[in-house]
């Protein structure tokens, strides 16, 4: 029987041959099987069978997967085959008992991320190599002199090798090694016995494993078995030469090269000698709109040029380039509209949607944009809309109320069943049913979503009941949290189906389905560097070079080079696809509003066909369209509404009657401009109204809690608030928090907490002012350091930050003790400072006007004499900075208000303590506890009189008492009125941004919310 690799040129009827050589076995009574490598391809070829022969017996039309299924099901029942998520949890526990034995990634595996990583790596050893566990050792014992690359791949065996045996004590499979049991079991499987051939169209690779298959295919002789790849240029054919057909000639396939103008001899089957074929049909089965001599149409040809000799050097002068068209866009949004305003053109000329094709590598980012733009202009597209169960709001009250109700530890058939029954009896079920509004479309979307979602959620637990049971696990103790864990990790995999794939429309897909499928009109959207080409990111298990040594030495798991040749050979048959006309666009900005740069691929056909590239489309393009282009009642309405806009923005007076009679001449579609006009009137607000409104932040002070008596204000505050007033609004009136905590490593706030509890507990006990107490530091820092919280680094990581950390304090409490000696030697030993109140917290429920105050003051230092050992009534106070201290040009430009709060609420109080009738303050001053350079900043607000003792003389701006006083009540006055405005509700932005106008290295969090504009800002009369 034949066992055959055809080889036949881009363009060619070759796959119509071979489909109806399929139809004449069929009319003899023989069985086959098409395998095809995309879902696309198989519908095409299907229906095309469909309608020629009206149904197929004893044959099918299949991908691989499929006839893995097919010959395993024999003799293993579905119910023994894992799911994925289920393997895994089992492959976790498997790497959970080998723990002890890694060497390499012994401590990450509670890592979020790394079982899949480690999952993807066997899942590639399995498929691509073939390899069992045994095998898998043997291969890496090559690489033994590369030891830390050896310890990885070692690891990697422990795992797989704990995870096989699991499998195998429960009587388990995965999906991949049910492909490993077709291998096994393809030369007797009962269910091919009537297959007469079997045709494998369209890959331009084939996995070692389902090469296994076909190895085991041919050893039974009553079969033909036929690879056609029937996109042959010059550049694929070396990629093919080295891959798909150097593995069939090893299996013992002969090769034939096919030319596009001679039919395929078909004898040896009792076929004709020639194919007598279909015309009408052949695009949509065969892949392409050219009959088998050649093009069809100079558009065809055009198309066909490029396709043929893009990526081969050679530049052919390509005739036609009319049909080819180059875009390049602002953003994504406007991308996709100006692609659906070409589509709906040719819509309305008669094409059918099905014959256009969309091509996008990127749909999470271009999906919602095309959903919601095609809808708009009213254009079918064949896409289902899903939406992902852990992003619904409901499912996020139920994992919510999970965490809130299930027990601390149970097993995990308790917390399946506590689970069940919270999620069916609890209050949000009776929440969704009830508060469904149904008025109109959108309600009705809502609450279909909600409903589906909660029926998906109690799937889920389902799911996982006869998972923890197939794993033997159902009576296992765990904790709460490991059970959550699995429950999001199924629902952030899990889609909702809203509405299903439309059997008409615009087809969009992805690259890697252009093989055997063809369009009249083709659309490839988002071709930027890092899509198109794709970046196929390997599992981080390994490096890229890494990887490559693994290829040296037969274990091909990952090669950068050859997934890049795999990319072009995607992007000509996407190419091919089209009949008659070609459009690739890009963007010149990200999502993220950084810079994006057009593919290399563009840079090719631009090379090769010049005339395509058209003038960049603009915003304003995009938004200032002739009336003749609308295409859709909501660019109807806005290009009105521009219209009415246009003269009020020029001139600075707004009418509200001509948006009146705007409203009043769009009838029906007025509800489109109501939301664009409210906006438009709190913008025109904010940039010509002289003062600060509403829209500005000036909210007023009726539900603001810092009006009340029983309030206190924190020094941070009031910063943030000298800073910024719509940041303190954000955060200290509306309790936002705009950061998150990092699992990778320590904030620089967690770092200034860690400072300043070391700081306070050696203060505390420290009796030694001559030297440092190195056991009393170690002590404090063991202490601290238990007490922090968990983040994912290795010991040795946290190590060397616990050093880093030991280090700088060590030399700051050098430096502080340094300046305390100092302070003796130059009072000539007769007084001291020591510290006298540490971290203490103090309430002033009067600090000005009724205003009432928290603090925390870092330190306070006293002045002792050494004659009598008493307080001598002159103290110091401190406050610790990390780094960046502050001075008296912060207090005078209201930048900070610190150490002023700390010694207004403390000056009194501290007589009463001391029981003294007089007490001096020598200077308020910051310490930085990290050096800037060689040495630890020292600043903030000191006394003439004590400028040598505090080894300050150099300092150009010290004050005598009168001035000291009198900067401190310029500093509570200062305090007082931002008080008031905070209680006033005056959230205004600044006068000057230092996140956007000065020079701060880091972003605001709130830059998305503000709406700060220098300009606008210094027109406005009142501004802080």
């Amino acid at each position: 029987m034949k066992a055959e690799v055809h080889i036949a040129p881009l363009f060619s009827n070759h796959r119509m041959e071979l489909i109806d050589f399929c139809l004449r076995l069929q009319r003899q009574g023989m069985g086959f099987l098409y395998i095809l490598p995309s879902r696309d391809s198989i519908f095409n070829v299907r229906n095309y069978i469909l309608r020629k022969n009206g149904g197929m017996v004893q044959s099918g039309v299949i991908m691989f997967d499929d006839l893995e299924r097919m010959i395993a099901g024999d003799y293993i029942d579905a119910h023994r085959v894992l799911k994925p998520w289920v393997g895994r949890i089992l492959l976790k526990k498997a790497a959970v008992q080998v723990a002890g034995n890694l060497k390499c990634f012994g401590d990450v595996l509670d890592k979020e991320g790394f079982i899949d990583e480690v999952a993807s790596v066997i899942k590639s050893i399995k498929r691509r190599t073939c390899l069992a566990p045994k095998e898998y050792l043997k291969s890496i014992q090559a690489l033994k002199h590369k030891p830390y690359l050896y310890d990885k791949a070692h690891d990697i065996y422990l795992i797989y090798s704990a995870y096989q045996k699991e499998l195998y004590n429960l009587r388990l499979y995965d999906d991949d090694d049910l492909a490993l049991k077709a291998v096994e079991l393809a030369g007797r499987s009962p269910s091919l016995d009537n297959i007469r051939a079997v045709i494998i169209d369209g890959f331009i690779n084939v996995d070692r494993v389902d090469m296994g298959i076909i190895y085991g295919l041919k050893k039974r002789n009553h079969m033909d078995i036929i690879c056609s790849v029937a996109f042959s240029t010059p550049f694929i054919d070396t990629f093919l030469s080295q891959n798909i057909v150097k593995d069939f000639k090893e299996a013992g396939f002969s090769v034939k090269k096919i030319k596009a103008d001679e039919p395929w001899d078909t004898k040896a089957t009792g076929g004709p000698k020639g194919v007598k074929l279909d015309h009408d049909i052949l695009k949509t089965a065969v892949g392409a709109e050219y009959n088998g001599a050649g093009y069809n149409g100079p558009e065809s040809r055009c198309i066909g040029d490029l396709a043929f000799n893009i990526f081969t050097g050679r530049r052919p002068a390509i005739q036609g380039g009319n049909c080819i068209k180059l875009y390049s866009y602002p953003t994504i949004e406007a991308e996709v509209r100006q692609t659906a305003r070409l589509i709906k053109d040719k819509l309305i000329k008669g094409e059918k949607a099905e014959e256009i094709g969309v091509y996008i590598n990127n749909p999470q980012e271009y999906f919602p944009y095309v959903r919601s733009i095609f809808k708009e202009f009213n254009i079918p597209i064949a896409l289902p809309e899903t939406v992902n169960l852990g992003g619904v709001p409901l499912v996020v009250d139920i994992m919510e109320h999970l965490t809130e109700t299930l027990g601390d530890e149970d097993t995990f058939e308790g917390f399946v069943n506590d689970a069940l029954l919270a999620v069916e009896h609890s209050h949000i079920r009776d929440d969704m049913l009830r508060q469904g509004d149904l008025k109109d479309d959108y309600g009705w979307q809502l609450f279909l979503r909600e409903v589906r979602a909660y029926n998906g959620f109690l799937n889920v637990l389902k799911d996982l009941e006869s998972g923890y049971k197939a794993l033997g696990m159902f009576r296992t103790k765990t904790h709460r949290d490991t059970f959550l864990r699995h429950v999001t990790d199924i629902i952030d995999r899990t889609d909702i189906v809203m509405k299903p794939l439309p059997r008409r429309g615009v087809v969009v897909l992805n690259t890697d389905r252009a093989r055997g499928i063809s369009f009249n009109w083709v659309f490839i959207l988002g071709a930027n560097e890092g899509v198109i080409p794709r970046i196929h990111t390997a599992p981080v298990v390994f490096s890229m070079a890494e990887y490559n040594m693994l290829w040296d030495v037969g274990i091909t798991l990952h090669n950068s080079r050859w997934e890049l040749y795999r990319e072009k050979i995607r992007f000509i048959l996407a190419l091919a696809s089209a009949g008659k006309g070609l459009s690739i666009s890009y963007t010149t900005s990200s999502q993220d509003d950084g810079y994006a740069i057009q593919s290399s691929f563009v840079d090719e056909v631009a090379a090769m066909v010049p005339s395509s590239v058209e003038e960049g489309v603009t915003l304003r393009d995009i938004m200032m369209l002739p009336l003749k282009e609308v295409m859709s009642p909501r660019e109807l309405a806005v290009q009105a509404m521009l219209a009415c806009w246009r003269d009020p923005w020029q001139t600075g007076t707004l009418n509200p009657s001509v948006f009146d009679l705007l409203r009043d001449r769009l009838g029906r579609l007025a509800g489109l401009v109501d939301f664009p006009l409210k906006a438009g009137m709190i913008e025109f607000s904010r940039y010509y109204s002289p003062e600060f409104d509403r829209y500005d932040g000036i909210i007023g002070s009726d539900f603001l809690p810092q009006v009340s008596g029983q309030y206190y204000f924190t020094v941070s505050q009031i910063n943030t608030y000298f800073k910024c007033p719509f940041r303190h609004m954000m955060e200290y009136v509306f309790k936002l928090d705009a950061y998150q905590e990092d699992e990778e490593q320590y904030t620089s706030m967690d770092l200034g907490n860690i400072y300043h509890q070391l700081l306070e507990g050696y203060y505390r006990e420290a009796r030694d002012f001559d030297a440092l107490d190195e056991k009393l530091l170690k002590g404090c820092m063991d202490k601290v350091f238990s007490r922090l919280r968990d983040i994912n680094q290795s010991e040795a990581v946290l190590h060397a930050i616990k050093q880093e950390v030991e280090d700088t304090i060590k030399a700051f409490i050098q430096h502080d003790l340094n300046r305390l000696k100092h302070y003796k030697q130059a009072t000539d030993g007769r007084r001291v400072l020591r510290p006298y109140l540490i971290e203490y917290k103090i309430v002033d429920d009067d600090f000005s006007g009724g205003i009432a105050f928290k603090s925390r003051i870092d330190r306070i230092d006293l002045e002792y004499s050494t004659d009598t050992g008493r307080p001598t009534g002159k103290f110091i106070i401190y406050d610790y900075k990390k780094k960046n201290v502050h001075g008296l040009d912060d207090l005078l430009k209201a930048r900070d208000s610190q150490l002023p709060v700390y010694y207004s609420s403390l000056v009194d109080s501290l007589k009463e303590q001391l029981d003294l009738s007089h007490t001096d303050c020598m200077g308020l001053m910051y310490l930085g506890v990290e050096p800037s350079g060689s040495r630890h900043k020292v600043d903030g607000v000191i006394r003439r009189e004590y400028k040598c003792e505090l080894g300050q003389a150099r300092k150009h701006y010290l004050l005598d008492k009168e001035m000291f006083d009198a900067v401190m009540d310029f500093c509570r006055e200062t305090l007082k009125e931002a008080v008031r405005d905070i209680q006033r509700g005056r959230f205004h932005p600044p006068r000057m941004c230092t996140h956007k106008d000065g020079y701060s290295m880091f972003k605001c969090p709130w830059e998305g919310a503000c709406r700060y504009h220098g300009a606008r800002m210094a027109q406005k009369v009142f501004c802080r």
